[in-house]
């Protein structure tokens, strides 16, 4: 089985390993010069230097056990030496240059590389954004609570139709959806896409111990449009899984009840920026919490206790509620990013708004 290594430990092996050949060969020139000897050819440290410089370049000529010793041995070679060290600022310089970028692909997580695979991604960018998001993600122990993970990346539908977290499972299916610059764009009026994921098939029996959350690129309240949703027997007495933008005022709601239970419906006055912009996370761990977030901050919470069953047995619609197996409520704005899982508690949306702020910013998504 492979070593894992991340992006940070293989890319300082890359630069002490060429740091220590061009260290040790500068050393060799300076002694020949001092003894008036010309200059000889590289001693046997030197070659060795270069070859394993050369091996981390091309990484993708070798299998899993092979990459594993051409690391290994090479991070030895850069660490006996003690003059080889490489700091955070030259290793974050690195990072992102297009050399450092390149060689970040060498490493990736396991779900991104399927992901890439699969969906044929090729940009560079991309996929360097979304392995540090992935392995901060599983560094914070929080992979386990999502379902899915829409990044939105790839030149078109096809690609930003894949879902990150398992490709597998839970594949968005568009109608009358734009692919964008930052992500996909809806109409307004009769758009959507169908995450294939409804809570009753995963086994949920209450609408507890969810989160979903969203990026909106753009400002616009014109009228009612709604992020995500799922309502069951609207005619009579629904189910909803919501968020609403009422048109025209500051307030927008989230709806996680049963039984049309409006009393426990969670409105948020958010006067702090008339368009509300940002990275919106609604999460819920029992029928007595409901919060929203918006850019880390939290923008109101409930915990008078809500009806939370039955849990609508539908397809979560992005773009647009699924009312009872038809589009209602068409959103008209851009999303650069969307997710769904279990419950985060305050801390881990935080961590979480932090890491997908990060994503967006790289890839200019926000």
């Amino acid at each position: 089985m492979a070593v894992k290594y991340d992006i940070d430990a293989f890319l300082k092996t890359y630069l002490g390993a060429a740091e220590k050949a061009v260290c040790t060969l500068a050393k060799d020139q300076m002694a020949d010069s001092k003894y008036d000897r010309p200059c000889c050819s590289y001693d046997e440290k030197i070659k060795e230097g270069l070859f394993w410089k050369f091996c981390l370049e091309n990484l993708d000529c070798f299998d899993d056990t092979e990459q594993d010793k051409v690391i290994s041995r090479a991070n030895r070679f850069a660490q006996n030496c003690g003059n080889c060290t490489v700091s955070e600022a030259e290793l974050n310089a690195f990072k992102n240059t297009a050399k450092g970028k390149s060689l970040a692909q060498f490493v990736l997580d396991p779900d991104v590389k399927r992901f890439v695979e699969y969906l044929d991604i090729t940009s560079t960018s991309e996929i360097y954004a979304m392995n540090e998001m992935v392995i901060d993600i599983k560094n914070a122990n929080l992979w386990d609570k999502f379902y899915a993970i829409y990044p939105f990346v790839g030149g078109g539908l096809a690609t930003k139709k894949g879902n990150l977290r398992n490709i597998y499972a839970h594949e968005l299916t568009f109608n009358k959806v734009t692919s964008s610059a930052k992500g996909i764009d809806f109409n307004g009026t009769d758009g959507h896409a169908d995450t294939n994921l409804n809570f009753s098939d995963l086994g949920y029996t209450t609408i507890e111990d969810l989160h979903i959350s969203h990026y909106f690129t753009e400002d616009d309240r014109t009228y009612r449009t709604v992020p995500w949703g799922a309502i069951q027997d609207a005619s009579g007495t629904p189910d909803y899984i919501r968020m609403t933008f009422d048109g025209g005022t500051q307030n927008y709601f989230v709806d996680f009840f049963a039984d049309n239970d409006l009393a426990s419906r969670l409105i948020v006055s958010d006067a702090t920026d008339p368009g509300n912009k940002g990275y919106y996370i609604t999460t819920s761990v029992d029928d007595s919490d409901l919060r929203v977030y918006r850019d880390n901050v939290l923008r109101g919470s409930q915990s008078a206790t809500r009806d939370v069953s039955p849990v609508p047995d539908l397809d979560l619609y992005i773009g647009s509620h699924n009312t009872d197996g038809s589009e209602g409520q068409s959103n008209d704005r851009e999303i650069s990013f969307f997710t769904v899982g279990k419950n985060l508690t305050g801390p881990e949306a935080s961590y979480i708004n932090g890491v997908v702020d990060t994503f967006l910013t790289a890839l200019n998504k926000k």
